[in-house]
């Protein structure tokens, strides 16, 4: 279906009818752009994946898509299409009669839209009154010495909470205060029956904490929140028992504000900066970001847990936080866990909360608090790189450095390249400055295996070099850096890096799910128990596989140390052994079997 003032990019049948079959898809939509009177494309908005909460408040998926229409008679869509009032508007009504994992978003600027007042952004999200209170919710908050931030904390809750009072309980969890006006106030809290208290002396690990209070909780709902926090909004609680209520809702969250009114917190975005960060951070109270999403209800893959609700039943199924994270990213794992389950998350920018931690806080600047970090980052790869690989709700046409400016390059493939029986392109990251193919395992003799086992193999160094041709044909190309080979991969169409150079490593922080990565460079061969090798395999590939790509680099190490023809020969046939368990994995997470 296409609006009779839509522009289509050449490709778009096919970048449609591509990602209908890769994905079983009924209906697909794409990212548009602008063109002006003179012709010229601008204000391109790469969506994220369906947004049932954004979709139920505008028409983001746009005047152009495509819709399985089988065995219906036309004259069927075309009163639809009468009735809904728009292309636009027919999509949307159309996706939510579908199940969500039905309705799919392909991330290519497909059409452009000629009227240039059609579509500003997103709209705000309404008002919706009318909230479920007949749950009972339990507010958590954890806490430690520091009285005027509990003191301020509570008190914003019992004036302004429009919820029934009846139908909540607050738990503060004390983590061992010991000054006296805190461990005063606590004790009167307990005696006016304001809240109940669950104390906790160990050191601090904000996951346990409230894992803990969880154990004593009564409701239906729990809202963990942060001591820190004001509640300004009589609603809030109304709006997050409203969402957190629904069937296939796990986490809400809200936009939290700084004390100057900047923003804070407006979801998570996964990913970004090598871990996780907040969306629209420091951006004024009513900006309305990236497209109108920091003013619109949507989506996410996670957000944090100052202020997060979630049922009970939910909780308890997902497993609650992680206690090995402590401090950081347990929240985004809890967020991770529940879409591992099948739920969605979503952040209400429509309630906003105050969050009164420093923005000059800084950063973990104590070797002791860096190691805890990078632990703790580690973690949250290993548990749910998969997530982290690709945020859906993040385009991949979207920075991971600065958040909504543009990738360089994309992290996806362009599907009407190629085919399911089109060689797999290879992109070797190798050491070409000595003689007979370079120091590397593979170099231009791993090259040259790959080819023959039918590989459409392209060699890059750091070094120019001209063709390589040994058995096999290979292209050369110059890549001084990471991001070089990033941006070559991504222009060429790659369909799997591999490195054994640990200079490109960090390509893995360029590309996100596409293409994949291999690295299995001799120093993380030899070291992989280390935490930095770990890290990048885990990024790269499941640890399962790297370990038996270390495995076999080290065989294939161990070899080359001897000298004579037998050594040779030994090396040759580790090698030979090599290159079949790498092409082994290029096949398995590139999810192609060979015949």
């Amino acid at each position: 279906m296409v609006d009779a003032a839509i522009v289509l990019a050449e490709h778009a049948c096919v970048a449609f009818a591509c990602a209908m079959r890769d994905h079983s898809a009924e209906l697909v939509y794409a990212d548009e752009d602008l063109v002006t009177p003179r012709g010229k494309r601008t204000d391109p908005f790469f969506k994220p994946a369906y947004s049932p909460l954004l979709a139920r408040n505008t028409d983001y998926m746009g005047d152009c898509g495509l819709v399985r229409w089988s065995a219906r008679p036309s004259s069927e869509l075309i009163a639809e299409l009468k009735s809904a009032g728009g292309v636009a508007e027919l999509l949307t009504a159309l996706a939510a009669r579908l199940p969500a994992k039905d309705v799919v978003h392909t991330p290519f600027v497909l059409f452009s839209e000629t009227r240039a007042s059609r579509r500003n952004g997103v709209a705000a999200t309404p008002d919706r009154p009318g909230a479920r209170r007949h749950a009972r919710v339990s507010i958590v908050i954890p806490t430690k010495d520091k009285v005027e931030l509990l003191q301020s904390c509570i008190a914003s809750i019992a004036a302004t909470t429009a919820y029934p009072a009846e139908r909540y309980e607050i738990i503060v969890i004390d983590n061992g205060s010991t000054e006296p006006a805190t461990v005063a106030y606590i004790e009167r809290l307990v005696m006016d029956n304001v809240a109940s208290v669950v104390r906790d002396d160990r050191p601090f690990n904000y996951a346990r904490l409230n894992n803990e209070a969880v154990k004593s909780a009564s409701g239906d709902v729990l809202v963990f929140l942060n001591n820190d926090t004001e509640v300004i909004q009589a609603d809030w609680l109304d709006r997050l028992v409203m969402q957190a209520t629904e069937r296939d809702v796990a986490a809400v969250g809200v936009k939290l504000l700084y004390p100057d009114t900047s923003v804070q917190h407006g979801g998570v975005i996964l990913g970004l900066r090598g871990g996780a960060a907040h969306a629209f951070t420091d951006l004024p109270r009513h900006h309305p970001g990236y497209c109108g999403l920091s003013n619109a209800d949507h989506e996410v893959s996670a957000v944090t847990a100052a202020c997060l609700a979630m049922r009970r039943t939910v909780f308890d199924e997902i497993g609650g936080f992680d206690e090995d994270l402590a401090v950081a990213f347990n929240d985004t794992l809890l967020c991770i866990e529940a879409r591992r389950h099948g739920y969605r998350n979503v952040v209400l920018e429509s309630v906003v909360v105050l969050h009164h931690e420093s923005k000059s806080r800084g950063a973990d600047d104590t070797s002791e608090k860096a190691a805890r970090a990078r632990r703790e980052c580690l973690a949250l790869w290993e548990k749910g790189g998969e997530f982290l690989r690709e945020d859906a709700f993040y385009s991949p046409n979207l920075s991971l450095i600065e958040p909504y400016s543009l990738a360089y390059p994309p992290r996806r493939k362009k599907p009407w390249h190629g085919g399911a029986k089109a060689p797999l392109k290879v992109l070797l990251l190798t050491d070409l400055s000595s003689a007979g193919g370079g120091r590397g395992l593979f170099g231009s003799r791993g090259a040259a295996l790959l080819a023959g086992m039918g590989y459409d193999v392209h060699v890059g160094a750091r070094r120019p070099a001209g063709k390589i041709e040994n058995g096999g044909f290979c292209e050369h190309v110059t890549l001084r850096t990471a991001s070089d080979a990033a941006n070559y991969a991504v222009l060429n169409n790659i369909d799997c890096i591999v490195s054994e150079v640990e200079a490109y490593n960090r390509v893995v922080r360029w590309v996100g799910d596409y293409p994949k990565v291999i690295l299995c460079a001799h120093s993380i061969a030899e070291g992989a128990s280390r935490p930095i090798a770990r890290e990048f395999a885990v990024r790269a590939l499941p640890l399962v596989m790297a370990h038996r790509i270390f495995r076999a680099v080290g065989a294939a190490n161990e070899a080359m140390r001897g000298e004579g023809s037998l050594h040779r020969e030994a090396r040759d046939e580790a090698a030979g052994h090599c290159v079949a368990d790498l092409a082994g994995a290029i096949d398995d997470v590139c999810r192609r079997g060979r015949s």
